[in-house]
């Protein structure tokens, strides 16, 4: 399969691919648009269990999008920690890789939806206040926050952790592996990388 980093070194050249795929910025861009990617699967998780509706929702991952960027980073330095601190390699098994997917979700996920839902909330509010230059609908913005929607969708998401999780993790990789960037397995040791000689 073909890899969008290899594409790119025929266009700009292999010095300036390593410094790019060395560069800070581009690999918090590049975590932060498989957060993005994946999160965009949360609209069903929304809308259903959630109990918003579509506008609601898409007001959310607007929101999303501004925060993903953010915490796509950390979230890919607590999963590769987790993976690191295990041991776990590419080669591993799907279940044995399957608890440490949840908990690197749980803790790199979980509390950053909550704050995502609730500024989804009040984004319309915001623009509205925004728009009318009008401080106090901006300050009272607050108000519009949904709790029940909120605690309905994060319990809901957690509870598909199991599921959402390892695919997010797979995204992970997936958007790492094309754009140049380690993964969050550990390498092979050198002795494992040898095949022996018969």
């Amino acid at each position: 399969m073909a890899k969008i980093i290899n594409g790119l070194e025929k266009i700009i050249g292999k010095e300036k691919k390593e410094r790019l795929v060395n560069n800070e910025g581009y690999k918090w861009l590049a975590d932060g648009v498989s957060v993005n990617l994946f999160s965009l699967s949360f609209m069903a998780n929304e809308m259903t269990l959630g109990g918003m509706n579509f506008y609601e929702s898409l007001s959310t991952r607007v929101t999303a999008f501004f925060g993903n960027m953010v915490v796509g980073r950390p979230y890919v330095a607590i999963r590769k920690g987790i993976m690191k601190s295990l041991k776990i390699k590419k080669e591993t098994t799907r279940l044995a890789r399957w608890p440490a997917e949840i908990a690197a979700f749980a803790i790199g996920q979980t509390p950053a939806y909550i704050g995502v839902l609730a500024v989804g909330n009040m984004l319309p509010k915001i623009i509205q206040g925004l728009a009318n230059e009008d401080l106090d609908t901006i300050l009272g913005a607050y108000q519009d926050i949904n709790w029940a929607q909120v605690r309905n969708a994060t319990t809901s998401l957690t509870l598909l952790s199991p599921l959402v999780g390892p695919s997010q993790g797979w995204t992970s990789e997936f958007i790492r592996d094309q754009t140049g960037l380690e993964t969050a397995y550990e390498k092979k040791s050198q002795a494992e990388s040898i095949s022996p000689q018969y």
